[in-house]
């Protein structure tokens, strides 16, 4: 079956029946998961974590996400046959910023915005002020994606 491998350490030569069994391929590092196209059942070595790794895949990698957001691997826990990255929107950054384009473009693996590394956070700012006149940042609230000084 497709997570698992032929055990054969039980088979010492002595014996008169046939003592492989199967077993699960062995869990990967947190943020990857088991590749059941390289741990297919057919293999007499384990694959996973514990064994040669081959099968263990970094998740996300296969997943394309919009501007705006990340590849949320969290629930990654290396034991599952499955890819469980999401698409995740970057996080709100602080009142009188925006989350720029060039700071989560969809590519990343962990949040960029405020809840983050904050590198997605940019200042509200305006050009044009004339005497007298002052920077009105109010509609920059931190959750726009767009310069709202």
């Amino acid at each position: 079956n497709p997570g698992q491998y032929i055990d054969t350490s039980a088979c010492d030569g002595t014996g008169t029946t046939n003592a492989a069994t199967c077993a699960s391929c062995s869990a990967c590092p947190n943020l990857q998961y088991i590749d059941p196209a390289v741990c297919t059942g057919n293999a007499k070595v384990d694959s996973g974590g514990s064994g040669t790794s081959a099968a263990c895949t970094p998740c996300g990698q296969a997943l394309t996400c919009p501007t705006y957001n990340f590849k949320d691997a969290s629930l990654c826990t290396g034991s599952t046959l499955t890819d469980g990255a999401v698409c995740a929107p970057c996080s709100a950054c602080s009142a009188g910023e925006y989350i720029n384009s060039a700071g989560c473009p969809g590519t990343l693996t962990s949040d960029s915005g405020g809840a983050g590394t904050a590198t997605a956070c940019s200042p509200c700012t305006a050009s044009g002020c004339t005497a007298g006149q002052y920077v009105d940042a109010s509609a920059c609230t931190g959750s726009g994606t767009t310069n709202s000084g």
